[in-house]
């Protein structure tokens, strides 16, 4: 169950990455360069630029990791709540117990890390668009 979960959750930053965040880092590599070879701007003009130019991939990298902070709390609650039933099932047969624990991890595969992915990506989709074009 644990690995299941381990995957969804890579499987949701690899989407962000390959759908996402790397094209957006490329425009923004693209962007610093522009204002650096601007012959007419000052070091100051450069500065500004180039943290103009980062301002999205700044946004897009704390979004993806805020979501995942927040889906690794869960995870983290949800195995030492499987943890401890796990052990406590050895002892007393509190089967129906685990059973719900085990109803829970696999709502949150099924339903809660799909529905964060859709959201995230919708999030991202929408600072992307807001990037200045390469």
């Amino acid at each position: 169950m644990q690995n299941r979960y381990t995957d969804a959750i890579s499987s949701a930053i690899k989407e962000w990455d390959t759908k996402f965040l790397r094209k957006m880092q490329s425009i923004y590599f693209g962007c610093g360069k522009k204002c650096c070879d601007n012959k007419d701007f000052d070091t100051e003009q450069v500065q500004s630029c180039i943290e103009h130019c980062e301002k999205p991939v700044n946004a897009a990298q704390n979004l993806v990791q805020g979501e995942l902070n927040q889906l690794q709390v869960h995870q983290c609650c949800f195995f030492a709540v499987f943890n401890f039933f796990s052990f406590i099932s050895k002892w007393a047969s509190s089967m129906e117990t685990l059973v719900c624990v085990n109803k829970c991890i696999e709502e949150q595969i099924t339903n809660a890390i799909p529905a964060t992915v859709r959201l995230v990506s919708a999030q991202l989709q929408k600072i992307r668009a807001e990037q200045p074009s390469d």
